[in-house]
């Protein structure tokens, strides 16, 4: 299969929307094309450097705007995760880069004890950063990609996160993240507790101490 690349610093998983702004000639060009045909792109992450060999496939679903210029602000939609098998430079630069890749599956679920622990420290991350609680995942559908662009991962592990191709595997990578970083997040609150407390009035009873050890 051969697409066109749209590299960007940043990394989307299936089933996330994905506002862009569009504003250089090649992309412009490429989604005017994509619009015509029907066809999805490909979103590559650009990090340290490098192109990701491991993408999403991105399908228009709405031109928000068109700028008299030629610039559009455009929503995506996530659908399929690919792997790169080569890369097709463009020296045209009114041109996209375009790339023959393969599609990664994405229907395999795992099993529901699995999901449980992985939601349950998902919520209990965004109780820690008084987030606006998420809406449920979908349970037909795999849950790592529905809760990955919300886990507070670097861009890095998103890109390593995208590669793997097990939903248990890809779990596990989550929960080993959310068990790593939860507990410093307690620490956190429970510091922010301790400075509330400060200054303020408080009702505690006397200590139950022998100050007759104290006569001298």
């Amino acid at each position: 299969m051969n697409i066109a690349l749209f590299p960007l610093q940043l990394v989307a998983f299936p089933y996330e929307q994905v506002a862009l702004h569009i504003f250089e000639p090649r992309y412009r060009a490429m989604i005017a094309e994509c619009e015509r045909d029907g066809e999805a792109f490909g979103l590559v992450a650009v990090h340290e450097g490098k192109v990701a060999t491991t993408g999403t496939l991105m399908s228009i679903t709405n031109i928000v705007t068109r700028y008299d210029d030629g610039r559009l602000d455009i929503l995506t939609l996530g659908v399929q995760p690919f792997l790169v098998e080569r890369f097709l430079v463009s020296d045209d630069e009114d041109v996209a880069h375009r790339a023959e890749i393969v599609n990664l599956p994405i229907e395999e679920q795992a099993e529901v004890a699995l999901r449980e622990r992985v939601a349950q420290a998902y919520y209990h991350f965004h109780e820690l950063i008084k987030n606006e609680a998420p809406n449920r995942p979908d349970t037909g559908r795999p849950l790592s990609y529905q809760i990955a662009h919300l886990a507070a991962l670097s861009i890095a592990q998103k890109i390593e996160l995208l590669g793997i191709r097990e939903e248990s595997a890809r779990l596990h990578f989550l929960l080993r993240h959310l068990n790593a970083v939860n507990p410093t997040l307690e620490l956190v609150e429970n510091v922010r507790q301790k400075i509330r407390q400060n200054g303020a009035f408080k009702a505690l009873p006397g200590a139950d101490f022998d100050f007759s050890q104290l006569r001298s």
